[in-house]
């Protein structure tokens, strides 16, 4: 056709000024950034965070299409996701949602939503600490790490940041992620290489780099 909306939506995102790094060297100049010499920062969807932490943990089933909801007689209230797939797949009922996504701004179905709410709560940051299923899928992120690189601890280190955050290290955070992986003496540390690992991996979850886009 002479008018494609997914043409669009390509040159858009291949285009130059969508690429520039939100680290720019002219805040000073244009703190608003009104003349988009970079690009602005944005957190990221309810849907893409529970998507990114079950890629890190390597958990995120790539089944698509099917029946996405059990018992669908008596589904609503109490339902249990379970479901590890993409999270374009999780029911949406009108009386239960994943805590994520209650949490993180999704929309409510029960209302017309033409554009969502973008917060900032205290409420999320303590759900990115204290949800079972954040810990869980940092367990399996950090079990993952150890399987598959277990002979260079630097390799371990930069891959988890690679992971999780899309980045290196910088020599601050690689400093302080080592005292605390390999601490000496091992005082006040997880029993186990495992458990520090874990709690390493939640601790990226958890950061404000995991939740926004650069």
């Amino acid at each position: 056709p002479a008018w494609s909306v997914n043409q669009l939506v390509r040159d858009t995102m291949l285009s130059s000024a969508y690429g520039l790094s939100t680290n720019a060297v002219y805040v000073a100049d244009d703190p608003e950034n009104r003349l988009l010499y970079r690009a602005h920062r944005k957190p990221l969807s309810a849907e893409n965070l529970r998507d990114a932490k079950l890629t890190v943990s390597g958990r995120h089933h790539r089944k698509r299409g099917r029946l996405t909801i059990r018992e669908i007689t008596h589904y609503d209230v109490g339902y249990e996701f379970d479901t590890r797939r993409r999270s374009v797949y999780v029911p949406y009922f009108r009386n239960a949602r994943p805590a994520l996504f209650e949490v993180f701004d999704a929309a409510n179905p029960n209302v017309v939503t033409g554009q969502r709410s973008v917060t900032t709560l205290p409420t999320q940051a303590l759900y990115m600490f204290n949800s079972e299923f954040v810990m869980e899928e940092a367990h399996y992120a950090a079990s993952r790490l150890l399987a598959r690189y277990d002979v260079n601890p630097d390799v371990r280190l930069e891959t988890a940041y690679r992971w999780a955050l899309g980045r290196p290290p910088s020599e601050v955070e690689r400093r302080i992620s080592e005292q605390f992986l390999y601490p000496s003496p091992p005082l006040e540390a997880p029993s186990s290489e495992l458990e520090r690992w874990t709690r390493f991996v939640h601790t990226l979850f958890a950061s404000v780099d995991f939740r926004y886009l650069n």
